[in-house]
């Protein structure tokens, strides 16, 4: 069995991923005007029933803001810059600093400091998926595009159900394929 049984498997999973952690988006706390300074909010996350399963405490201040929060009992107090660049047909983008390496990014990720994805060595989900399960996500992104298309053309339409289709096939010969290589055939 040429390749072993990790052919076509994706980077295996040695590094802690972006979803495992909470993060804090600056493009979020801009569109819902959480900028400003003096404001003073909580940000809560919810699992899967809606029950809470972290908090933090957030104050505004001018060009940046105050973190806190608590992990495993242990309060922490992380001071976060708030950074604009302009943008081509006018307006701004708010960035935040990531304290460790004052890298500009949109979301920093909380753990026992808060920082970016760089300084936490986090990969990105679809970084260690292996070729199922990037026709699996494949699939579902075609799929939300079709159900979310009220005003969709119907050439559009068809054009997605035509991809669709592709990804389908390629994902049950994907599948064949690896039974074969598993049972040696």
């Amino acid at each position: 069995m040429r390749g072993g049984m990790r052919i076509n498997a994706g980077r295996p999973r040695t590094k802690s991923q972006t979803g495992q952690l909470h993060s804090l988006d600056a493009r979020r706390l801009r569109r819902e005007d959480l900028l400003r300074p003096g404001l003073r909010f909580g940000w809560q996350w919810t699992d899967e029933d809606g029950k809470p399963t972290a908090r933090i405490d957030v104050r505004t201040h001018e060009r940046a803001l105050t973190v806190e929060y608590s992990i495993n009992g242990t309060p922490v107090e992380q001071r976060v810059e708030l950074l604009e660049t302009p943008c081509n047909y006018g307006g701004d983008r708010v960035w935040l600093a990531c304290p460790n390496c004052r890298q500009r990014v949109a979301p920093l990720y909380l753990s026992r400091q808060v920082a970016c994805r760089k300084c936490f060595r986090l990969a990105y989900p679809s970084q260690s998926e292996d070729l199922m399960g990037r026709m699996w996500r494949k699939q579902g992104k075609v799929e939300r595009r079709l159900r979310s298309g009220k005003r969709m053309t119907s050439a559009t339409r068809d054009r997605l159900i035509d991809e669709l289709m592709r990804v389908e096939d390629a994902r049950e010969a994907a599948f064949i394929a690896a039974a074969r290589r598993l049972l040696g055939l």
